[in-house]
């Protein structure tokens, strides 16, 4: 039965020292670039974390096998190597690193605009002041939305169609201010509603009946 020893000891952030049944051998690096150093040779490691894709490369050192005689010319292509092995394994790692940055960058969820945040937040505050005010009336299924203005300062103001105790169609106006849930009606407050409307509506909005109409569903 094989015995299998192996701990890692953190020495120094990005030195991490390992212990195992054939020697120590120390590990230079952060995680997904670390460089190795034991008495079979200096290796280095290049890897995405979390993708499996990974390149290592031997970089020279460590001892021949006991017995190995140098053949004639070998220490030309031995001195040769190790600078091979250099330049193969930092153009693998500067691909690796390229697809990571790639990989890192397409993962971002893209960055939300706050115009486009604050245009969404206008319309549903315009939705729910005209499902307020459906939802409000004597007969909530004649509601009709005629139209939904959205004003420089965020006043909301619509106007709608509904019908009255007789069944008979009447126009109406409604606003509600961008900060507050209370709004008022063109039926509630006649006289001061008036000068709410003056104040806050007479100037033309953004028109925004189409978008609200398909938020109230």
């Amino acid at each position: 039965m094989a015995f299998r020893f192996n701990k890692r000891i953190k020495v120094l952030p990005g030195v991490r020292l390992n212990i195992g049944k054939t020697g120590i051998s120390t590990s230079i690096g952060p995680r997904g670039a670390s460089v190795n150093i034991g008495k079979r040779g200096v290796r280095a490691t290049a890897s995405i974390p979390g993708t499996g894709i990974s390149v290592s490369q031997k970089l020279g050192g460590g001892k021949a096998p006991a017995g190995t005689a140098p053949q004639a010319g070998s220490t030309a292509a031995s001195k040769a190597q190790p600078s091979s092995g250099r330049r193969i394994f930092w153009g693998a790692a500067l691909a690796v690193a390229m697809g990571f940055g790639i990989f890192s960058i397409a993962g971002q969820p893209p960055k939300a605009d706050p115009v486009q945040e604050q245009d969404l937040g206008d319309l549903k505050r315009a939705a729910a002041l005209a499902s307020d005010v459906r939802r409000d009336m004597k007969n909530p299924a004649k509601f009709e939305l005629v139209k939904a203005a959205i004003q420089v300062d965020g006043t909301v103001c619509i106007t709608y169609r509904g019908t009255n105790s007789f069944g008979a169609v009447v126009p109406g106006q409604a606003l509600r201010p961008q900060r507050g849930r209370t709004y008022w009606t063109s039926e509630s407050d006649r006289a001061g509603f008036r000068q709410r409307w003056a104040k806050g509506c007479a100037v033309p909005g953004r028109d925004e009946t189409r978008m609200v109409r398909r938020l109230m569903g």
